[in-house]
């Protein structure tokens, strides 16, 4: 598979990105199912770009990551994390454990981005995925944009780690 990435100027000092993904390879009972799936997959990342580029435009960006699995199945693991969060729908106030508060930009099936404002500016997704052997993970990747975001990722990534393991699941 090869993807290419065409970024074409516009007037006003905007672009428009083309994304033109093939693979090669034909038969396999599998093949219909994942380019079905490729614009699903690739929205989330399409999103996290627009965000940057609107909000953030050339800044570093300093990274919290957690993730966890856990035996099930990922849409009851998903259901869970956007009730733990708690999420709404796009467009509403978020306010997620350490004190990070923002906007939903976005909800999918199994992900979401949030604008983040205080206590650092920033975006997080939270997501579910399978991950096969009746098992899923759950996660969040956040890109924090402020002099204080290596503290604030210091001390707060092992919290969502230790939430993310702990994460109250129906049963």
């Amino acid at each position: 598979m090869t993807s290419e990435f065409l970024v074409e100027a516009r007037s006003g000092g905007t672009c428009v990105v083309h994304v033109t993904s093939s693979g090669f390879g034909r038969g396999a009972a599998w093949e219909q199912e994942f380019w079905d799936d490729m614009g699903p997959s690739w929205m989330p990342y399409f999103d996290n770009l627009r965000l940057y580029l609107t909000q953030f435009p050339g800044q570093d960006a300093t990274l919290l990551e957690a993730t966890a699995t856990h035996p099930g199945d990922d849409a009851a693991l998903w259901s869970a994390l956007r009730a733990a969060l708690p999420l709404g729908d796009e467009g509403d106030p978020a306010s997620l454990r350490g004190g990070m508060t923002g906007t939903v930009e976005r909800v999918g099936e199994r992900q979401a981005l949030m604008r983040l404002t205080a206590p650092v500016p920033g975006m997080l997704n939270a997501y579910a995925h399978a991950m096969g052997d009746g098992q899923a993970a759950v996660g969040v990747r956040a890109y924090l944009f402020s002099a204080e975001a290596a503290e604030h990722v210091e001390r707060e990534q092992p919290a969502w780690q230790s939430w993310l393991e702990d994460l109250p699941r129906p049963s």
